[in-house]
């Protein structure tokens, strides 16, 4: 009787772990709300807007850099319509078996915030501070945006937001009146909407379990993904640092330099 027990119970965690195995192969391939239909989402217009670009070298001559920033006029319009649609990695992203085009084109829109800056550089060349500030104002947001998706997609977005963070602060000084203070409430705001890493978190997991064959292997994958984690949280807090810092200090106005004689 006792065996006959023994046997039952072990058929039922059979049959529950054999469930459990077909429960999980059948959910693999269901789509997460969070994708959008092509047409309206962001990741193709920014796709297609790259595309467009032509040099961006950074050592061109100052002619050189004119006729660059003229010529890549289009592409940064397009990113700039790009930027008013929402943004979310697509679903082929997730998929461990087509990806990699996609993550390649991911590194490829680091071009379209180089351009940006060169036309942000040639406005500070020539004194058009406000133009410079949209221009770099414009790289963050890009930064920001394409932060929707798994880890590696936020990780290159901090990367990208830096870039104008960091020629932004070299600019304030040279930003006054309403164009400072604009600028100031402008990236207090990205801050505020900036997509929290709970939800980049969220989109990792998506990914980790699109790749597990089994529930073992995604505990295996996450565990091994731990570290990388922690540390995309740290660059996430970091970012957001940075970026409220930088807009705190535009919400103040510029210090005045005294142009009175020294006394004897």
């Amino acid at each position: 009787m006792r065996r006959k027990t023994q046997f039952i119970i072990t058929g039922l965690i059979l049959a529950i772990a054999a469930l459990g195995f077909l429960i999980w192969a059948g959910n693999k391939d269901i789509t997460a709300p969070m994708f959008r239909d092509p047409e309206a989402n962001a990741y193709e217009a920014l796709i297609f807007a790259q595309k467009q670009l032509g040099d961006i070298s950074s050592d061109s001559a100052p002619a050189e850099i004119t006729q660059s920033v003229a010529n890549n006029g289009v592409a940064l319009k397009l990113m700039r319509a790009a930027l008013e649609k929402p943004f979310e990695a697509p679903e082929a992203v997730y998929d461990p078996q087509i990806n990699n085009a996609h993550l390649n084109d991911l590194g490829r829109f680091k071009a379209l915030a180089l351009a940006a800056k060169r036309e942000g550089t040639l406005a500070e060349r020539d004194g058009d501070y406000a133009s410079a500030a949209r221009s770099y104002v414009d790289i963050i947001r890009l930064g920001q945006t394409i932060q929707a998706g798994p880890l590696i997609f936020m990780l290159v977005g901090v990367s990208i937001e830096r870039i104008g963070v960091e020629v932004l602060t070299e600019l304030e000084p040279n930003l006054t009146g309403d164009t400072r203070s604009q600028t100031a409430a402008v990236l207090k705001q990205l801050n505020e909407t900036r997509l929290p890493f709970a939800e980049v978190e969220m989109r990792e997991r998506y990914f980790r379990r699109r790749g597990s064959p089994t529930p073992i292997h995604y505990l295996i994958f996450s565990r091994h993904v731990r570290a990388a984690m922690d540390k995309g949280n740290e660059k996430h807090m970091q970012a957001y640092q940075s970026l409220d810092a930088l807009a705190s200090k535009l919400a103040q106005p510029t210090p005045k330099t005294s142009s009175a004689a020294p006394a004897e």
